[in-house]
């Protein structure tokens, strides 16, 4: 229990949260430990809480009106769509490593 001296950190809010519903499968934990900058860590741990604002997830928020995708408009939003999917996004991948076609990556 958090008391009067004590100061509110989103440590104690996240490890509150976790006593209430621990994590599955992922030790959420090593996110915050990757050697990587804060936004990386950020952007790693929203991807995995699904919590990226994708066209479909404002949708579903009642924050927009459709869920297609605002790459190519072809289909829904989602996060897959949106990070690997998309032919679009294919692309960007494929500039940076051309061995991804081979790997299964998508």
């Amino acid at each position: 229990m958090i008391s009067i001296l004590s100061m509110f950190t989103v440590k104690f809010a996240y490890e509150m949260q976790l006593e209430n519903h621990p994590p599955h499968t992922i030790c959420w934990r090593k996110v915050w430990k990757l050697h990587a900058s804060n936004k990386v860590r950020m952007f790693i741990w929203r991807l995995l809480h699904e919590s990226l604002p994708t066209v479909s997830w404002l949708a579903n928020r009642g924050l927009s009106t459709s869920s297609a995708s605002s790459f190519c408009g072809a289909h829904e939003e989602n996060l897959v769509h949106a990070l690997r999917d998309c032919n679009r996004v294919k692309n960007i991948w494929l500039a940076f490593n051309s061995g991804l076609t081979n790997s299964g990556f998508f």
